[in-house]
């Protein structure tokens, strides 16, 4: 089972990004049951990669929060939220991801808050 990303104390909301990162970036911060905290960043105009998640949760096996980032960016155009949570939690399942201090309902209200 392997960490995901931690938060760095250097790493709070946005510093140590480019001004142009910061400009387009939209971060959440969430704090879940358990106390486990997890942090959702998306970009809408990021070249590759436009979601990432890191913070204190747990997936197993470790390449499953690199399959979360990517089904994540995938519910981005989706319009309704539950098709996206349900979208999600079928991969999940599909793929055995193991999350622990997080859920597939926590990780798309962050998105779809980012996405604001």
């Amino acid at each position: 089972m392997r960490l995901a990303r931690g938060l760095g104390e250097d790493d709070q909301l946005g510093q140590g990004l480019s001004p142009r990162t910061r400009m387009t970036q939209k971060i959440v911060v969430r704090k879940v049951h358990g106390g486990k905290l997890f942090r959702l960043r998306y970009d809408p105009e990021g070249r590759g990669q436009k979601v990432s998640l890191d913070g204190d949760f747990f997936v197993h096996p470790e390449e499953g929060i690199d399959a979360l980032e990517r089904y994540l960016e995938r519910c981005v155009g989706m319009k309704q939220r539950e098709d996206a949570v349900r979208f999600l939690e079928g991969k999940i399942d599909e793929d055995s991801i193991q999350i622990i201090g997080a859920d597939a309902e926590e990780l798309i209200a962050a998105l779809w808050e980012a996405m604001g």
